[in-house]
């Protein structure tokens, strides 16, 4: 960067990150589909997520493309605030141990008016998750670069959450990076 662009102040000292692997634990990616509600999160994108209420993200399987369409959505700006929608294509990688666990994905740029998916993929490591009922999910980039806790459940408590943000502080993870997804299931 030239001088000219650099501020007269200095820089603010970036966390590092941290260096993950997928869990190495068997699970059946098959019932990672369907909805997942993000409750905690480091954005993958700042500029797109900040204003991020009731975020969830939706894991579709097609059997004939072998592939995982990713549905991402939540409401700007407010609890009732416009939906935003963006999309991911997505595969299970053959990892070594057949665990399942280590994913790649294919962001769609369409909302930047770019109307194709990425020519490459990006990796997508599930961190933990509960291999029985598949009630919570973490998952991350291999640098730690973007994060998100998720659930079966829209609202869940901070008692419920405490062991999966333990476990992402025993990771390495700046937990002062992490954020709270606020969520509000719609009343009936």
């Amino acid at each position: 960067i030239s001088s000219s662009f650099r501020s007269s102040r200095p820089a603010a000292k970036e966390a590092p990150m941290v260096k993950v692997l997928p869990a190495q634990v068997k699970i059946d990616p098959l019932r990672c589909m369907g909805d997942w509600f993000v409750q905690r999160f480091i954005p993958a994108s700042n500029w797109l997520e900040k204003p991020a209420h009731n975020g969830k993200e939706n894991y579709e399987y097609n059997a004939e493309k072998d592939r995982v369409k990713v549905t991402y959505t939540f409401n700007k700006g407010a609890l009732d605030g416009p939906v935003v929608t963006t999309y991911q294509r997505g595969s299970v990688c053959k990892d070594k141990g057949g665990y399942g666990t280590e994913w790649a994905v294919r962001p769609y740029l369409g909302f930047l008016g770019l109307p194709f998916h990425l020519p490459f993929s990006l990796s997508y490591y599930i961190l933990d998750i509960d291999p029985v009922n598949y009630t919570f999910l973490t998952c991350s980039a291999p640098d730690g670069s973007w994060m998100y806790v998720m659930t079966r459940a829209q609202e869940v408590d901070d008692a419920y959450l405490a062991p999966k943000l333990e476990k992402l502080s025993s990771l390495g993870f700046d937990m002062s990076k992490i954020r709270t997804m606020p969520q509000k299931a719609p009343s009936n």
